[in-house]
């Protein structure tokens, strides 16, 4: 019996036969050469709520040129606030880079509100205890790792424009 895969055989049937053989070949290799992907948690914590009142917004960022503009969130969600914390758990997301960015809608009307002058008057916050000065952080300032064991990060609200939105 002829053990080979391919042959010089010029049996048509001989080749047929041989075409399971070929595949299970042919499928191995490509799953052992496939890269392994993984999906990483990235569990958001949100410490500091001056009340329970509203809810938390969470969004998530992948691209520095997009952050941190309402149409360039990867993830968003919004969470309930209990003894004043918040937390939210976002599954399935690659290992990389991320900037989170998050804001106390204490009215509940879904828009972080701002006084006439366009000044926040709602609490607010982002990744890496990124720093507020006349406008956002930077995506590398607020910037975190997620390794492809997941990451748990804590985001203390802020509500004081003038502190950096870090601190009451």
């Amino acid at each position: 019996m002829d053990t080979t895969l391919i042959s010089r055989s010029n049996s048509p049937v001989d080749s047929i036969k041989k075409i399971p053989q070929l595949l299970a070949v042919a499928v191995t290799s490509a799953i052992l050469n496939a890269p392994l992907t993984s999906a990483a948690d990235l569990s958001v914590k949100i410490t500091a709520l001056r009340n329970n009142n509203g809810d938390v917004h969470i969004a998530v960022y992948d691209t520095p040129s997009k952050f941190p503009k309402n149409d360039g969130m990867l993830k968003k969600t919004e969470t309930m606030i209990y003894g004043q914390r918040s937390q939210h758990m976002f599954k399935g997301l690659k290992a990389g880079f991320y900037a989170v960015a998050v804001y106390h809608d204490e009215n509940n009307n879904d828009e972080f509100d701002t006084n006439l002058i366009g000044l926040p008057i709602e609490g607010f916050a982002f990744s890496n205890k990124a720093f507020v000065f006349l406008g956002p952080p930077t995506f590398s300032a607020a910037q975190i790792s997620l390794p492809e064991k997941g990451a748990q990060i804590e985001i203390k609200m802020g509500y004081s424009l003038w502190k950096g939105g870090k601190d009451n």
